[in-house]
């Protein structure tokens, strides 16, 4: 049977829905076995053997949220090593995608970002050009380290649950090199995380930093569909960006407040007069025998 490693970067007290997912892909190709920085709570703990892990890696160093993404790559190779994973699984977090690039160099591991799924023979998934396309790779190396999108796999427990081992791997000491020397706390909004939301509301550059009218119609969208989509979460082009990944996903996007009850590019090219489509139409300066003309 195939040994699938997922890593967990400081789970928490609960797990998330995206690392929910993780488990459910990674016993569906094989073994399990959970690579977690940081705590792990009861509850976590409980969760993991519900989804049927079969280890529970922990690294030798305590200090790797004092670093950068260097030490933590090392511990999951590392970790990788110990438990003869032929797939890694990590989420698709710009901080999980730069993990996996350097994995990808400490095992010489073929690195697949931005999958939405992947079979038990190791072939990748992935939905390009907002679920225009569907493309399929595989790696041809012994290991292949995969991130995945969020929302794309049902989260669903073992039909029994499993006694986790536990391990503990060496972090090579040669890893810890940029220290993070201060962090700021996120207020949180009480809005899903960005990751784990099915619905984003996308506000531009039109609202001048005023984000009132993308919750107001967050909070309008939830009225209108209750309980049947989850609350979309607000997001402005300086913070974050809405992306309609798959044909059940679904981005809004909020243009300028005057649009907020009509299609932000009305009239196909709206507010687009000044747009470079337009340099060879009308009344557009050109060269004709060396001199300035306008078309007419």
């Amino acid at each position: 049977m195939a040994k699938v490693l997922v890593f967990l970067d400081n789970p928490g007290a609960e797990l998330k829905k995206s690392s929910l997912e993780l488990l459910t892909l990674a016993r569906s190709l094989g073994e399990s076995a959970v690579a977690v920085n940081g705590e792990v709570s009861d509850a976590a703990a409980a969760t993991l053997a519900e989804y049927g892990v079969s280890t529970v890696v922990r690294p030798s160093a305590q200090d790797l949220n004092d670093y950068l993404v260097a030490p933590k790559a090392a511990y999951v190779a590392a970790a990788a090593e110990a438990t003869g994973a032929g797939v890694v699984l990590l989420d698709n977090s710009p901080e999980g995608k730069e993990i996996a690039a350097r994995v990808g160099i400490r095992l010489n591991a073929g690195v697949i970002t931005d999958a939405v799924g992947v079979d038990a023979d190791g072939t990748a998934h992935k939905s390009v050009l907002a679920g225009s396309y569907n493309t399929s790779c595989k790696a041809k190396t012994a290991v292949s380290v995969v991130t995945l999108k969020a929302n794309n796999v049902t989260p669903e427990p073992a039909a029994a649950p499993s006694a986790p081992e536990s391990l503990t791997v060496e972090v090579p000491a040669t890893a810890a090199v940029a220290r993070i020397t201060a962090r700021e706390q996120k207020v949180a909004s009480g809005r899903p995380d960005l990751t784990d939301a099915r619905i984003v509301v996308a506000g531009g550059r039109g609202l001048d930093g005023d984000f009132g009218p993308v919750e107001e119609l967050a909070d309008a969208w939830v009225q209108q569909w209750g309980r049947h989509a989850p609350p979309p979460t607000p997001a402005g082009s300086a913070r974050c960006a809405g992306w309609p990944d798959r044909q059940d996903s679904l981005a809004a996007a909020v243009h300028l407040r005057g649009h907020l009850g009509c299609h932000p590019a009305e009239g196909r090219h709206a507010d687009l007069q000044g747009h470079r489509r337009r340099q060879q139409g009308r009344r557009v300066a050109g060269v004709r025998n060396r001199r300035l003309w306008h078309h007419r």
